[in-house]
């Protein structure tokens, strides 16, 4: 039996076994395509997820920080005479440590979900030094100036912290 007849007679098995194999190998591909393709997209659902809850926790942030410098104004007295100097504007502060306590409470209570852990010991101190300013007698304008430069020490942190920040 010659080349020519071993093909023409088999040749239908041949061709069916081939399009068998080219099937279960084209099968094969679609399935991995198919898992391949489910994979991409639980990827990205995943980093849109991060992203999502990135951009949410900077807005928050910013909105932190942004607070903190609205707190500080808040509590720094306005000039109430020419060449009005630090230790004067520490002497007002001191005069309202408890109004001072008050606020820096209610941006704890607002804020500290987001603030990381040097920021919140920094404003948890200053919050410390008014309340203990409120009962001193002779230390109250110690405890306002640590209770102020403490706030500006946060709000120094906090804005770095920000500002050094990306999205992307």
């Amino acid at each position: 039996m010659s080349y020519t007849e071993i093909i023409s007679k088999y040749s239908p098995i041949i061709c069916v076994i081939i399009t068998a194999v080219l099937s279960l190998i084209t099968l094969r591909r679609d399935k991995d395509l198919e898992k391949f393709k489910a994979n991409l997209l639980k990827e990205n659902e995943h980093h849109r997820v991060k992203l999502e809850k990135s951009k949410f926790i900077f807005q928050k942030e910013y909105e932190a920080a942004a607070q903190l410098s609205v707190l500080i104004q808040k509590i720094t007295p306005s000039f109430n005479f020419p060449d009005m100097d630090y230790d004067a504007a520490i002497e007002e502060i001191s005069k309202d440590l408890g109004n001072v306590n008050k606020l820096i409470k209610n941006y704890l209570l607002a804020h500290k979900v987001i603030l990381d852990h040097k920021i919140t010991r920094l404003i948890e101190d200053s919050e410390y030094h008014a309340n203990q300013g409120k009962f001193k007698e002779g230390d109250y304008i110690k405890e306002a100036k640590q209770c102020y430069e403490k706030l500006i020490e946060a709000e120094d942190v906090l804005t770095k912290q920000w500002k050094g920040q990306s999205i992307i």
